[in-house]
């Protein structure tokens, strides 16, 4: 066992050491120079896409920001029928987890005298009695009352988050401009860059 993790551990700490990669394009302009207006449009595409993507996320935000008031109000009012519907389950809890210990306690009792009487005595009646109520007990631990799970608050900046995550700013541009640059005559080629642990 010893051996396989001490493999296991020379492994990963090799694996740390490895070196770590990344996939870059390389941009070849068409030799063509009339192409250069072409070219200049792909920069100018990617650039109004960029734009207007930021605009979108910035609009998705703020949209974001307003459905969550509208989200928090309905919330809120879901939490108070919930919390209140608590309180009273909680009240009734209290109530029967009092009752319960009460009786847990005189069962117990009760066991541990015919328990004690039964070891010294062998009396029948107090062994029959102490398994009798060996199984009372184990049956009221069974039946222990469950607490009530207090309802979570869920406060507004939660909300906001989970309704701003469902903005992006991922838009494609890059691809849109590398669709253009290779329709004006351009090559791309993909190349594997060494960025850590390099030798």
């Amino acid at each position: 066992m010893k051996v396989v993790i001490f493999a296991l551990g020379f492994l990963f700490l090799l694996s740390g050491c490895a070196p770590v990669y990344v996939v870059k394009n390389q941009y070849t302009p068409p030799a063509d120079k009339n192409s250069q207006v072409c070219l200049q449009q792909c920069v100018q595409q990617k650039q109004t896409c960029k734009q207007r993507c930021a605009e979108d996320y910035s609009d998705c935000l703020s949209y974001a920001y307003d459905s969550a008031k509208k989200i928090q109000a309905k919330s809120d009012i879901t939490y108070k029928k919930r919390y209140d519907r608590y309180l009273e389950k909680l009240n009734e809890y209290n109530l029967n987890i009092f009752d319960w210990q009460n009786r847990y306690d005189q069962r117990y009792s009760d066991w541990k005298y015919f328990s004690d009487k039964c070891t010294s005595n062998a009396d029948r009646y107090a062994c029959d009695r102490e398994d009798e109520l060996r199984h009372a007990i184990k049956k009221l631990r069974r039946t222990r009352p469950r607490e009530p799970r207090e309802p979570k608050y869920i406060t507004f900046d939660e909300i906001v988050k989970t309704q701003q995550q469902k903005c992006s700013k991922k838009c494609a541009c890059d691809d849109l401009f590398d669709s253009c640059f290779v329709s004006c005559g351009g090559a791309i080629t993909p190349q594997r860059i060494c960025v850590e642990n390099c030798d």
